[in-house]
């Protein structure tokens, strides 16, 4: 019997983190190179099953090794752009009004891991966080400092969010406790 279970696959998900889960149930439940292509066919679903066939024309499924479908697969389903379109993807990339910074840089990063950086990466995801960043005055207070590193800019964007958060609370806190006060007050007025 086998241990765990992995759900077929979805279409626009990455196809090469899908492998990888296979490859940790192939392990834990010790299925040998001979077992994998069919475990797999078996378990992937109906649809991949179906695109093995459409890529492999004349072929019986029986005759294709495991690592010659995971690498069909592979560049079928995960096509990465090139590194002109990931570096425009990145060099393009504005936080939305409705994004949390958090989430910004989170994307920045990734979308920078695309890219051919080198050991410039953090210095090319600090600079598009300062001219992407959707809150104007955050964006003043990351100018203000002289030698900004990544590091630096996401400890203030914490801080700053902090604040503001805190802020947030403690004037609504305030607002409730004024109209408690003049409710009150009303109250002692009859």
């Amino acid at each position: 019997n086998l241990v765990g279970v992995i759900e077929p696959y979805v279409v626009g998900n990455s196809f090469t983190e899908y492998a990888e889960r296979f490859e940790e149930f192939f392990e834990f439940n010790q299925i040998d190179d001979n077992r994998k292509r069919s475990t797999f066919c078996t378990l992937s679903g109906p649809a991949i099953y179906s695109e093995i066939k459409l890529l492999f024309p004349g072929k019986r499924v029986k005759e294709l090794s495991y690592t010659e479908i995971i690498q069909k697969l592979k560049s079928r389903y995960d096509k990465i752009d090139s590194d002109v379109i990931q570096c425009f993807k990145f060099n393009t990339r504005m936080q939305r009004s409705d994004e949390t910074t958090e989430s910004f840089i989170l994307d920045l990063k990734l979308q920078a891991s695309l890219c051919d950086f080198g050991t410039y990466k953090d210095k090319a995801i600090r600079d598009r966080i300062l001219v992407g960043v959707y809150d104007k005055n955050l964006q003043k207070q990351l100018l203000k400092e002289e030698k900004l590193t990544l590091t630096d800019a996401e400890r203030i964007i914490t801080n700053y969010e902090l604040a503001n958060t805190r802020a947030a609370a403690i004037n609504s806190e305030g607002q409730q406790v004024a109209s408690v006060r003049e409710r009150l007050g009303r109250r002692a007025a009859y």
